[in-house]
Formats: C-alpha cells, sequence, structure tokens
C-alpha cells in the first residue's frame, strides 16, 4: 500500500487523547508501507514525547515533532484577542513539512479512526485546497466569513490537505489577510478560516470520515431544520455514516466526551477500547467541566419530548 502521512497538533493537556487517537489509527492501518506522523508540539514535556514515540515504534512507524514556536513564529498579527495561537497551527503547515510531501490527512486529537484509512487517503483531490466532512453551522456563521447559505461549510477536525496547491498559491498569506481582515476574531477561528479562504475549492467527504457528536443526537432532517440547512446529507448516507464510522470526533455535544464522567456518548465504548491498548487505559475520568448553560441544554435533551427541545434549542442556536 501507499505511504501515509498524519498531522496532528497538540499541547501538554491533550497527550493522552492524542495518544489514544494514535492507537486507533496505527491499529486499523496496518498495511500501509508507511505512515510518517507529524506532530506540532506545544510545551509537550520528554516524558510524553516517549510515550508517543513507544507507542509508533511498535507499530514500525515513523513520529517526526514540529515545535509550534516555528509555527508562532510565522504568526505576525495580533491575536491577543483570539481563543490561543495553537489553534491556528494547522494553517501554516505548508513550509513546515517537506515539499515531497503533497498531502497529509489533519486529525483532532480528540478522534479515533476505527477503519483503515486507504479509500480516504486515495481520494482524488488534485483540483482542490483541502476535502472535509460538511458540518452543521447555523448560517450567520457562514455569513460573516463571506460564504452564502448554499454553500457547504466543513469541519477542521479532519482534513484531508492538498499541501501542493497549498505551497502553490502560498495559502499561508491568504490565511494571514484573512485573519487581519477580521482583526483576529474570525468566528470558529482556524475552522472559518479555512472555510473562508478555501471556499470554491473544497471537496466534501462522506460523514462515515467525521461523524461528530451531534449526528448520534439528531436525524438528519433535525439537523436541517435546527440550523436551516438544505443542502446537507440525505438520510442514507448520514444512518450509514452514524452505523459505519470510519472516523468518530467526540466532539463536546450535549452527552460529553467519553473521558469525562457520566458521559452518555453511545459510541464511548469504542473509546474504551482503544484507551485500553495504552499507558493510560488505568486513568481516573475527568470532572464534568462544562459551563452552566450547556449542562442546562443537556439536561433539557434528556427529559423534554424531541420536538418540544428542538423548538427550543433553534432559538438558542
Amino acid at each position: 500500500m501507499d505511504k501515509l502521512y498524519v498531522l496532528y497538533s497538540t499541547d501538554q493537556n491533550y497527550c493522552m487523547h492524542l495518544g489514544i487517537s494514535l492507537t486507533s489509527l496505527l491499529e486499523n492501518n496496518k498495511k500501509f508501507n508507511n505512515i510518517i506522523i507529524y506532530i506540532i508540539e506545544k510545551d509537550i514535556d520528554d516524558k510524553n514525547k516517549s510515550i508517543l514515540l513507544d507507542i509508533v515504534n511498535k507499530y514500525n512507524r515513523k513520529i517526526k515533532f514540529i515545535s509550534f514556536n516555528k509555527v508562532e513564529n510565522r504568526i505576525k498579527i495580533d491575536l491577543t484577542n483570539s481563543k490561543s495561537k495553537s489553534i491556528y497551527a494547522r494553517l501554516f503547515i505548508s513550509n513546515l513539512i517537506p515539499e515531497s510531501v503533497e498531502k497529509i490527512l489533519y486529525l483532532d486529537c480528540d478522534t479515533i479512526v476505527d477503519k483503515s484509512l486507504y479509500e480516504l487517503w486515495n481520494l482524488d483531490i488534485e483540483d482542490c485546497y483541502v476535502a472535509g466532512v460538511q458540518d452543521i453551522v447555523p448560517n450567520k456563521y457562514k455569513d460573516m466569513i463571506g460564504m452564502s447559505e448554499s454553500d457547504k461549510y466543513i469541519n477542521s477536525g479532519v482534513l484531508l490537505i492538498n499541501l501542493r496547491l497549498w505551497r502553490k498559491i502560498t495559502i499561508e498569506d491568504k490565511f494571514l489577510k484573512f485573519i487581519e481582515l477580521h482583526n483576529g476574531e474570525v468566528p470558529h477561528h482556524d475552522q472559518g478560516i479555512i472555510n473562508g479562504v478555501c471556499k470554491g475549492k473544497i471537496s466534501i467527504l462522506n460523514m462515515k470520515y467525521n461523524v461528530n457528536t451531534n449526528c448520534y443526537l439528531f436525524t438528519n432532517q433535525e439537523v436541517k431544520e435546527i440550523y436551516q440547512i438544505e443542502n446537507y446529507y440525505d438520510s442514507e448516507i448520514f444512518e450509514y455514516g452514524k452505523d459505519n464510522p470510519t472516523i468518530i470526533h467526540f466532539t463536546p455535544g450535549f452527552v460529553s466526551r467519553p473521558w469525562v464522567e457520566k458521559c452518555r456518548h453511545p459510541k464511548q465504548k469504542l473509546y474504551f477500547k482503544y484507551r485500553a491498548l495504552t499507558l493510560w487505559k488505568s486513568n481516573n475520568l475527568e470532572k464534568d467541566k462544562r459551563n452552566l448553560k450547556i449542562k442546562i441544554i443537556s439536561k433539557l435533551y434528556f427529559i423534554l419530548p424531541k420536538k418540544i427541545f428542538i423548538n427550543i434549542y433553534k432559538k438558542i442556536v
């Protein structure tokens, strides 16, 4: 099989999640001749680097760390009002990854890869800047980044990136200008930037490649109603993706995340399956740190009839 290039970005706090995601990826992609993992890291200590290295060595693969300092030096505008500079890391990879690498698969640390990535990796994206799974966001956020209601907006947690084209059009400069245009406050941060800059050159992936938590909470018709999205996955693709995910993205949602106490995510056992293969298998679950508003909405989701909840939730989003 081909050589697979994968990119993660993390800091010290998310090393466990990265290690578990990495384990799931390597467990299910043993037929690739070679897998090279790039990790943009911010302040990861030597102990955690050693653990990550051991995971990759176990599968006879390669890992390369890229210091976030190299990324930070490229961000020359004021982002003091932003959540964190580190969330912009994936935008500045085209000149940090060797030119011989013409495309790369980016994965958020809160993903689990449960099947082979061969089909995804071999998709033709020659004419596109990036490929991703359509996300569900209110149309107001599209409008804020220059997209129309009919434009398909993707989630940045799983991205197949055409590095060859990114280099050819010097996309870093376009990203920086876009951030500057929005005074460093782009809705949904890096995700909004990618959608705004790459508009018109985005390939939409099958939903199975990035099944987020909301997909397990609502039907595709409910998604369309809540977020007023007409141009979305049909019922067959939606249901197949939920039942046969290649990549699960543990976004917070109303059920919380598998590593948090009292999580009610229907796929949490899958997370623990891969965690059991790591040194973190006995770690205690984290306390639920969601704010009060989210906790109340979450409670309403489970106690109210679905139609009543949706009518309330539509007014919130």
